[in-house]
């Protein structure tokens, strides 16, 4: 993967990471630490740390999170010989697909809260259903791109970059209010261009691609989390509890309910 100044990874996220492991590491430390992974890590810090990344040095203090790509060098040096962060590793499924700009650390701020909510609520179902695990890993890191205002598909070959702007458009602004006409605008096309293209390069139109990644958001955010429906409907972009609902129900078949309950005894199940 290809780092960039300030530190930022391109990182491919069009399909689910494949998690390899997620944990905990708490208490007594060596001073200065080094490690080498294989997989891409995630990493929630709870103190403050020194961290160089193939010898650029990232400054990180509680609330941080930081993200490494495969075979990179990382340096610890930790205050008081005391550390404490939540890790989880993880592997690319289509690492030749379109990639996103994600940086290699940023604080999380407010955000840091749920974050840890996020984090042990998926360690704790990875005993049962590792896929629950990967889809709030999928969706944090989808979120981290778009905190690090960097959020945008580089260009995919054989793909309009029409197509690859509005895609990117639509992942940064879902919970916004989306037109086709409004999309269009923004990258001076017309809606019945802009139609074309998807249709030739996606097989879809404009709209019905955004209906798919609004489900597709809430289809992680009703397994994964425990927001109540309505929180969901507004996070992705269908404040309308009626017209969520009626969404959902025919896209799965079945109510937002119906599938977040599914979706919990399927995990109990494997």
């Amino acid at each position: 993967p290809r780092m960039h100044q300030p530190l930022t990874w391109d990182i491919p996220l069009r399909t689910k990471p494949t998690v390899q492991a997620l944990g905990e590491t708490f208490g007594a430390a060596a001073h200065a630490e080094r490690y080498q992974a294989t997989a891409w890590g995630a990493y929630l810090f709870y103190g403050a740390v020194d961290v160089s990344i193939n010898g650029v040095r990232c400054p990180v203090g509680p609330g941080h999170c930081v993200i490494t790509a495969p075979g990179v060098r990382r340096d610890y040096q930790w205050e008081n010989g005391q550390e404490r962060h939540a890790f989880a590793y993880f592997l690319i499924n289509n690492p030749s697909g379109p990639t996103i700009n994600i940086p290699a650390a940023q604080p999380l701020d407010d955000a840091f809260a749920d974050a840890d909510r996020g984090f042990h609520r998926a360690l704790a179902a990875s005993a049962v259903s590792i896929e629950r695990a990967e889809a709030w890993l999928w969706d944090f890191l989808w979120q981290l791109a778009e905190r690090g205002g960097k959020a945008g598909f580089a260009r995919a070959p054989k793909v309009h970059p029409a197509v690859d702007a509005v895609q990117q458009l639509v992942q940064l602004k879902l919970a916004q209010p989306l037109s086709v006409s409004a999309l269009a605008a923004e990258i001076n096309m017309t809606t019945v261009h802009l139609n074309r293209l998807f249709q030739t390069h996606l097989g879809t139109t404009v709209g019905q691609y955004i209906r798919r990644r609004r489900m597709e958001r809430a289809h992680v955010l009703l397994l994964q989390t425990d927001l109540p429906i309505g929180g969901i409907a507004c996070r992705v972009g269908i404040p309308n509890p009626q017209l969520f609902s009626k969404t959902v129900r025919h896209h799965f078949g079945i109510s937002p309910q119906m599938l977040r309950e599914r979706g919990i005894s399927d995990a109990v199940k494997s």
